[in-house]
């Protein structure tokens, strides 16, 4: 039997909150990782802190390319409504 469903809410306590955000934070930075290895995926992840650190990940050195792929998407799906 698999866990229950975590209710989402904000941690009130300050330095709960920070542990629980790190360690997501590494989740979603391996999740990404693995999924551009095991699917040959262009990925980039940017995630900033409540403080403004930023942490990102992106596929070989990429997240220009990979951005700018991204806003060129945007900005068709944009012009075409």
């Amino acid at each position: 039997m698999g866990r229950g469903r975590v209710q989402l809410k904000r941690i009130e306590n300050t330095i709960n909150r920070q542990v629980t955000f790190s360690k997501r934070r590494a989740g979603l930075l391996k999740k990404a990782n693995e999924i551009s290895v095991m699917c040959d995926a262009d990925v980039a992840l940017i995630i900033f802190s409540t403080k403004g650190k930023v942490s990102e990940y992106s596929t070989d050195s990429r997240y220009i390319n990979i951005c700018n792929i991204y806003s060129q998407d945007c900005s068709s799906i944009i012009h075409n409504k």
